[in-house]
C-alpha cells in the first residue's frame, strides 16, 4: 500500500500512531538529554518504549516494536536494580531512538514494514548479558510430606481428573 489512502479504514490508526510515536520519540529524546539521566524518570522512560512497542505491533511493523522491545527489555533490568543506566546505555538508547526515527519515516510513508539496523538490537541486546543480570537465588525447597498423613494430601485439596471430549461441531454424542 502506498502513502495515505483516505478509503483505507486503517488510515485514522496510521495517523493517530503517527501522532502518538512522535510524542513518545520526543519525551525518550528529552529524558535521555538530560545528563545524568534522573532515576526518577527511568519509569517514564520504560513506559515511552513500551508504548511504542504495543502502537507499532498493532500495525504490524515489527521494525519499529524490534528496536523498542529490546530498548524496553534493559531498561527493565534497570528498573529492578540489575543494570546501571551508564553513558555507554543511554548512548545505545540514543542510537535506537535514531533508528526508530528513521523507521518511522519510512514506515510512515510506505505504510509497510521496514528491515531493521541489527547492529542497533544487538548493541541494546549487549546490555542483557551476564554482567549486567542480577545474581539469582534459588527458592527453598518445601519441607517433604509428612509421614503422619501418608504424604497425600487431604481429599479436599487433590485435583480432580477431567476428560475433554472432542467432537466436530453438529456431530452427536
Amino acid at each position: 500500500m502506498g502513502a495515505t489512502d483516505p478509503d483505507d479504514p486503517t488510515e485514522e490508526f496510521w495517523s493517530l500512531f503517527s501522532a502518538e510515536l512522535d510524542e513518545y520519540l520526543t519525551t525518550i529524546e528529552a529524558i535521555l538529554a538530560a545528563s545524568p539521566v534522573d532515576p526518577a524518570r527511568v519509569g517514564e522512560l520504560f513506559r515511552a518504549f513500551h508504548s511504542v512497542k504495543g502502537g507499532s505491533a498493532a500495525l504490524a511493523l515489527r521494525c519499529v516494536e524490534t528496536v523498542a522491545h529490546a530498548a524496553e527489555d534493559v531498561l527493565h533490568l534497570v528498573r529492578s536494580g540489575g543494570k546501571a543506566l551508564d553513558t555507554d546505555l543511554v548512548s545505545a538508547l540514543l542510537e535506537a531512538l535514531d533508528e526508530m526515527r528513521r523507521l518511522r519515516g519510512t514506515a510512515m510513508a510506505t505504510r509497510t514494514d521496514q528491515p531493521v539496523n541489527a547492529a542497533v538490537v544487538a548493541r541494546l541486546k549487549s546490555h542483557l548479558g551476564p554482567s549486567s543480570t542480577p545474581p539469582t537465588t534459588t527458592a527453598p525447597k518445601p519441607p517433604p510430606p509428612s509421614s503422619a498423613t501418608g504424604g497425600d494430601p487431604p481429599a479436599h485439596r487433590r485435583c480432580p481428573s477431567v476428560t475433554m471430549i472432542w467432537r466436530p461441531c453438529g456431530t452427536p454424542f
